[in-house]
């Protein structure tokens, strides 16, 4: 089970996969104090090239995470397959964040459990 900080609905928690340049000593605690003051962040982890980003999509979109990092000067790699995977992760979150403020149905009123 994930623990989640404060602020975070279990619901609508989403895992983002994110790839870095090979080759670099950038470290993830230069920017994880600035996430940690983002309502909804949950975690950041690094594992060899890529970087793991958990967060609440209802409450926080990946546009404002991807700030941050680019404040830190994360190298993040930028070629055809990550902006494809970043236009998708803006659409899943788009959509997480417009089921998680309307309740006006109870059946679609739940992040899409598959696509996590």
């Amino acid at each position: 089970m994930v623990e989640l900080r404060a602020g975070v609905r279990a619901a609508y928690l989403v895992r983002r996969r994110l790839r870095l340049v090979s080759n670099t000593s950038w470290s993830p605690a230069t920017v994880l104090p600035q996430l940690q003051e983002l309502v909804g962040f949950n975690d950041l982890k690094q594992r060899e090239q890529r970087l793991y980003l958990e967060y609440d999509a209802g409450k926080l979109q990946l546009d404002a995470l991807l700030a941050q990092l680019n404040a830190a000067r994360a190298p993040l790699l930028d070629n055809r397959r990550q902006r494809l995977r970043l236009g998708w992760y803006r659409y899943l979150d788009a959509n997480i964040l417009a089921n998680s403020r309307d309740s006006s149905s109870s059946c679609c009123s739940q992040s899409p459990l598959r696509h996590r």
